[in-house]
Formats: structure tokens, C-alpha cells, sequence
């Protein structure tokens, strides 16, 4: 399994972790937890991961379970490594 992690100021509560969808060879997560910032902010849920490298179309159907999970949620922070690539001219 491919980890995360989260550094927080304020305290991380509720952690869930979802299994992406993988090609069978190493398994990723994403990683959600509540935060709760002070005001005027209240609370907010993030969503840490890291995508897979290799196949664009594991990154896309991650990506759609990402979305998923995020769309769940009232208030949500996408964030991690998503292994994107700038095509150079």
C-alpha cells in the first residue's frame, strides 16, 4: 500500500482511508480528515493523496473516485501528488 500523510496546525479528526482503484500492483489510498479552522472557516474536510505514475488511465479512474469522495463532503481540500506531466514543446 502507497501512503500519505498530513501535517495539520489544528487537530485531524475522523481519518477514513478509501482504496483507489489500481492496475493490481501497488495499492493507493486517499487519506480523509477533518480539520476544524478556527474561524471564520468552521470546519473542512481534506483529501490527501498520490496518484499512480505509470498508467494515465489508473490516474483517471482515481481521479473519478477522488471526485466521488470529495462531492460527499460540504467543504473539501484536494490535495497530494497527482504524478501530472507538462508536455515540453
Amino acid at each position: 500500500v502507497w501512503r500519505v500523510s498530513l501535517l495539520s496546525r489544528w487537530e485531524i479528526e475522523d481519518p477514513t482511508y478509501y482504496k483507489l482503484p489500481s492496475d493490481g500492483t501497488l495499492q493507493r489510498i486517499a487519506a480523509v480528515v477533518k480539520i476544524n479552522v478556527p474561524q471564520p472557516f468552521s470546519s473542512v474536510d481534506v483529501l490527501v493523496t498520490h496518484l499512480d505514475f505509470k498508467s494515465s488511465e489508473i490516474q483517471l479512474k482515481q481521479i473519478q473516485k477522488i471526485i466521488e469522495i470529495a462531492t460527499e463532503k460540504p467543504r473539501a481540500i484536494i490535495m497530494g501528488d497527482f504524478n501530472t506531466v507538462i508536455a515540453q514543446d
